[in-house]
């Protein structure tokens, strides 16, 4: 009914602004990096080869497919495409959030809002359905589903330091898609990202061994 629907709706509402989305992805692994400054190069104490190999398995050990390796000039891309934004995405996105006062204004407004929720059902708890049966249930319901997906694509580029040394320098680029349509696309600066794969390959070559 149209009120039990209404109700449903409204409580949704107000669980997602005090709680958030729940499916979203745990951010807690990221916590360790939140003091450290942005980083776009790392430097390995191993062989411009080993480090280019543990480059190739430390990308797909995180979930990016390889698009492009060429060992000659030590170019490395990979791609992942997901539902949602990365964990490493939305761990930057909260740290940039203003602190604590805005949740507990939201948390505040939830209580009176939901009072309020309670008040109008018991207010309106008397009346009658007179909808006809003839009308559609849900004639007001968008007739459009969004269907929102993204893709990210690294790139790595090694240099040889010496001999017993190498460097990798990564970049990222963000496309994010509505209905299979490009929606926006730039340049993604993210040191949760990009620590997690230098450490990725840090992995990778302390297996090696």
């Amino acid at each position: 009914m149209k009120k039990g629907l209404t109700f449903v709706v409204l409580i949704s509402f107000l669980v997602y602004s005090l709680f958030g989305c729940s499916t979203e992805p745990s951010t807690k692994h990221l916590d360790k990096y939140d003091d450290r400054v942005f980083a776009d190069l790392a430097m390995y104490q191993s062989s411009r080869d080993s480090v280019y190999r543990a480059a190739v398995f430390g990308l797909q050990q995180k979930g990016y497919v390889i698009t492009l390796s060429d060992p000659q000039t030590g170019l490395i891309s990979g791609e992942v495409q997901s539902a949602q934004p990365l964990a490493e995405e939305l761990k930057a996105a909260k740290m940039s959030e203003e602190p604590s006062n805005g949740n507990i204004l939201i948390a505040i407004l939830g209580i009176v809002f939901l009072f309020g929720i309670i008040a109008w059902l018991a207010s309106s708890n008397k009346e009658k359905e007179k909808r006809s049966r003839n009308e559609p249930p849900y004639a007001d319901a968008p007739t459009g589903t969004k269907i929102l997906s993204y893709k990210y694509v690294v790139s790595l580029t090694l240099a040889a330091v010496d001999s017993a040394s190498a460097e990798v320098r990564i970049s990222a680029i963000r496309t994010s898609f509505e209905n299979g349509s490009v929606t926006g696309s730039g340049l993604m600066e993210n040191k949760y990202l990009n620590y997690v794969i230098f450490e990725a390959i840090q992995r990778q070559l302390e297996t090696a061994k």
